[in-house]
C-alpha cells in the first residue's frame, strides 16, 4: 500500500512539473518572440547622415528643372557666362539697360542735339541714319547748340547750317598741314586754324570771318573746350593752357601734369563745367577754379580719358575711363561706376570707351563704331 501512495506521489510532482515547464514555453513569457522584436520582413535604408549638396547658381543665373539658366535678357557665351542679348550691356546692378541705338561703318564722332544722334563717319555726316553732308571729316571738328551746327573737312571748308539739313559753305586760307576745328561761342561762330608755327582764331563780323587772335603754340591733338563763359586750348608742345573768357585775349598758364600723346586721348579730355577746367591724363583728373588757378585732382579713377556734364547742373557729371563710366552727383566728392565691372557688349569685351555725351536724361557714349545709351540713374 506504501508504495502505491509512493508511486502516486511521484506521478504528482513530475505533472506539476510538466505544467510548469509548458508555462514558461508561453507567447507572452517569451520577449525575444514578441511582435515588436521580429525582423521587419522589407528593411528599409538607413538615411544618409551627409545631405546632399543643392544646386548653386552664378550671378543672374536662376534654377529650372535642377539646372541653372540665365535670367530674363541674358543668354550664355561660349565661356558659359550669362551675358547680355547682342544689344545690350549690363549696368552696375547687373541689369541689361544699357541700350545700341546706332551703328556706323566707320565712326569718328558723335553729338546729341535736341534728341537726334549727328554722327560724323568716314564717308559724311548723319543726322542719324540720314546722310546730311558728304565730305572727309576727321575728329574734334563739329560742334552742335541746339540745332546750329557748324563743321570743317580736311580740305579747310566751313559748313554751318541752322536746321541740320540746309548747309551754306564758306572758306579761309587754309593750307594742307593745316588742322581746322569750329566753335559756337554765344551763339557765334568761331574757327581755330592751327599752322605750324602758330594757331589762328577767326570768327565771322558782319558776316565776314575775320582774324581776331593769334598765339604761338601747337594745337595737335586738337585739345580744346569752349564754352560761352571760358575758352581753353592745350599747347601739346610746351605743355601750356591758354584760358580766356572771350577767346581773343589769352592767357598762358602751366599744366599740372604732362599730357601724353597716346590712343586714349579724345575730344572730352579738356572739359569745362561751369568756373572749373577739367583735364584727365589717364592717371588722374586734375581740375582748378580758372579765377584762382590752385590744381587739385580726383584719383581712383582707372584710365580716366573724358568727362561730360550734364546740362544746367554743374554738379552732376560723368567721367568716362578707358572701360567703365563714372557718375558724380556732388561735383566730383564721391563716384559710382555706371557699368557692371564684367560688362560685356553682346559678347564683344567693352573696351577704348570714347566721346561720352550728356543730356538732361540720358547718357550716351561710343564704342567701336556703336552708340549705346541709358537713362540717368
Amino acid at each position: 500500500m506504501k508504495i502505491y501512495l509512493l508511486i502516486l506521489f511521484i506521478l504528482f510532482i513530475l505533472l506539476i512539473y510538466f505544467i510548469s515547464s509548458k508555462s514558461d514555453q508561453s507567447p507572452s513569457s517569451k520577449s525575444d518572440q514578441s511582435p515588436s522584436s521580429k525582423p521587419d520582413p522589407s528593411p528599409k535604408p538607413k538615411p544618409d547622415p551627409s545631405p546632399k549638396p543643392s544646386i548653386t547658381c552664378g550671378l543672374n543665373e536662376h534654377i529650372e528643372n535642377n539646372i541653372c539658366i540665365c535670367d530674363e535678357n541674358l543668354h550664355k557665351n561660349d565661356s558659359n557666362l550669362c551675358v547680355c542679348n547682342d544689344g545690350f550691356i549690363k549696368d552696375n546692378q547687373h541689369k541689361c539697360t544699357w541700350r545700341r541705338i546706332a551703328t556706323y561703318k566707320t565712326l569718328y564722332e558723335f553729338k546729341v542735339s535736341n534728341g537726334n544722334i549727328i554722327a560724323i563717319t568716314s564717308d559724311g555726316v548723319y543726322n542719324g541714319y540720314n546722310q546730311i553732308l558728304k565730305g572727309n571729316f576727321s575728329i574734334g571738328v563739329m560742334d552742335i547748340k541746339d540745332n546750329y551746327m557748324i563743321i570743317s573737312d580736311i580740305k579747310g571748308n566751313i559748313y554751318e547750317s541752322k536746321n541740320l539739313k540746309d548747309f551754306t559753305q564758306s572758306t579761309i586760307d587754309i593750307k594742307i598741314d593745316d588742322y581746322i576745328c569750329c566753335k559756337i561761342v554765344n551763339g557765334n561762330p568761331v574757327c581755330i586754324i592751327n599752322k605750324i608755327n602758330n594757331t589762328l582764331i577767326y570768327t565771322k563780323i558782319n558776316n565776314k570771318w575775320t582774324l581776331i587772335s593769334s598765339i604761338q603754340m601747337k594745337l595737335y591733338p586738337p585739345l580744346t573746350c569752349f564754352e560761352d563763359n571760358l575758352q581753353c586750348m592745350i599747347d601739346s608742345d610746351n605743355n601750356y593752357l591758354y584760358i580766356s573768357t572771350n577767346y581773343t585775349n589769352w592767357t598762358k598758364i602751366n599744366l599740372p601734369t604732362s599730357i601724353s600723346l597716346d590712343e586714349y586721348i579724345n575730344i572730352n579730355t579738356l572739359q569745362i563745367i561751369g568756373d572749373i577746367i577739367y583735364i584727365c591724363d589717364t592717371k588722374n583728373v586734375y581740375y582748378t577754379n580758372y579765377k584762382n588757378i590752385e590744381w587739385k585732382k580726383i584719383d581712383k579713377i582707372d584710365i580716366p580719358i573724358g568727362i561730360s556734364q550734364t546740362p544746367n547742373n554743374n554738379n552732376i557729371f560723368i567721367i568716362n575711363s578707358y572701360n567703365n563710366l563714372y557718375i558724380t552727383k556732388d561735383g566730383g566728392k564721391t563716384f559710382n561706376i555706371l557699368l557692371s565691372p564684367d560688362g560685356l557688349a553682346g559678347d564683344k569685351d567693352i573696351l577704348d570707351i570714347k566721346n561720352l555725351c550728356v543730356t538732361s536724361d540720358q547718357i550716351y557714349f561710343q564704342l567701336q563704331n556703336e552708340i549705346y545709351t541709358k537713362s540717368i540713374p
